[in-house]
């Protein structure tokens, strides 16, 4: 019972506070992808919404928690055009961790460089979908692939992102802390 305790007193207010923030950021960015998912299951010509949301996720959350949107991301992904299980989960764990690698040591997160990264993402992930359908494999319909389906799909995402960074946008300035002085800056850091 003292060790107890002793924990939750070493531990401030603010950093308990920050915590639970840090906790519903993570809860509603999950029902954010959940929520992109379900556009994704009706057929015929799919955007691909799991990928703006694990995107705008990663510039703006911890590493660890990127890996996981990519990972639910791309089970989706993989769910819902029937692609191979796994397949896209990889892809877009890469693309989540690079995004986050930008984001945390290049790159100041922003709505420019979200819809420059997702439609880099999104026209990889596409097009290494084209290279294995109509060039490893020769499949059937190749010729009309990237025509009739990859690009309207890739043009579809890129609509539906915009509508997804706003969802995301109450998320990322209600939870994150603005740092009104160099000496909070400091402290902060």
């Amino acid at each position: 019972m003292a060790k107890r305790s002793k924990r939750h007193s070493s531990r401030t207010r603010s950093e308990i506070k920050e915590s639970r923030k840090r906790l519903l950021r993570r809860i509603l960015g999950i029902l954010l992808l959940i929520l992109c998912y379900v556009p994704m299951l009706g057929g015929g010509i799919q955007p691909l919404l799991s990928i703006p949301a694990a995107i705008v996720i990663s510039m703006y959350d911890s590493a660890y928690f990127c890996m996981l949107t990519g990972v639910i991301a791309g089970l989706e992904i993989d769910l819902a055009c029937d692609d191979p299980l796994g397949a896209n989960a990889m892809l877009t764990v890469c693309f989540c961790t690079f995004v986050w690698l930008l984001c945390s040591r290049v790159l100041r997160p922003n709505f420019v460089y979200f819809l420059l990264l997702t439609a880099g993402c999104v026209l990889l992930r596409n097009g290494i979908h084209y290279l294995v359908t109509a060039v490893l494999f020769q499949m059937e319909g190749r010729e009309v692939l990237w025509q009739e389906i990859l690009f309207p799909s890739f043009v579809r995402t890129m609509i539906g992102a915009v509508p997804i960074y706003l969802l995301y946008l109450p998320c990322i300035r209600l939870l994150t802390k603005r740092v009104k002085s160099m000496d909070a800056a400091v402290m902060r850091s």
